[in-house]
């Protein structure tokens, strides 16, 4: 179930990649260096400065990961291209979440059947969406990843037991992040249903019908 593109597109993906991987986190992880050198040398009594570059080294690193995991998942010899999409999605949650204090668990439920190159991107860049926002966002203590195969629809469902959020407020101003997963499931003629309560995590399910069988 690995995608097939057009040569094309793949080659642009392949050279963005690169570029940003030899510009920006080049310059971050020359940043880090720098900042790293500087807090040897500041005195141990300059606490607040000390504070100061211990914050700035602390952004800078997460800054070089988040372009590192960018970078790794839109170069075409990435995830979907080491294997089929639930191995995609497995690796996925373990390369994100596994330097965090987060358990995370993936299951694929019901009978496998193959999927459309876009199905399989759009599910992949929604989980790799909705396992950051658990990460950044969400302190959940246990991630867990489904691909499911129904008899009428396949779907990605996302569960943590975080913090969870307003859904209303959330409809009246959702972030960038709940509208580009909500973005990609209509692309592939399907819909994100999130269900979510402060106190109580957080539920996303990107769903898609399942296209119908030729009578015999």
């Amino acid at each position: 179930m690995g995608i097939h593109a057009d040569q094309g597109p793949l080659k642009e993906r392949d050279a963005f990649a690169r570029e940003t991987h030899d510009t920006l986190s080049q310059v971050l992880a020359g940043v880090v260096v720098q900042l790293e050198a500087a807090k040897d040398l500041v005195p141990t009594e300059g606490k607040a400065l000390q504070g100061h570059v211990a914050l700035a080294l602390k952004v800078a690193r997460e800054g070089l990961d988040q372009v590192r995991r960018f970078v790794w998942a839109w170069h075409t010899g990435g995830p979907l291209h080491q294997g089929d999409l639930p191995q995609a999605l497995d690796r996925l949650g373990h390369r994100l979440l596994d330097s965090s204090m987060t358990t995370f668990k993936f299951s694929v439920q019901g009978q496998p059947r193959a999927l459309s190159p876009e199905m399989e991107n759009a599910f992949l860049r929604i989980a790799q969406e909705a396992l950051a926002n658990c990460l950044r966002h969400a302190a959940a203590k246990e991630v867990q990843l489904e691909l499911r195969f129904d008899d009428g629809a396949t779907a990605l469902v996302v569960n943590d037991n975080g913090k969870g959020f307003e859904l209303a407020q959330a409809r009246k101003s959702p972030g960038f992040g709940l509208f580009s997963m909500r973005d990609r499931s209509e692309q592939i003629g399907g819909q994100l249903l999130v269900d979510s309560e402060p106190g109580k995590g957080t539920r996303i399910e990107a769903r898609v019908a399942a296209p119908k069988q030729p009578e015999s």
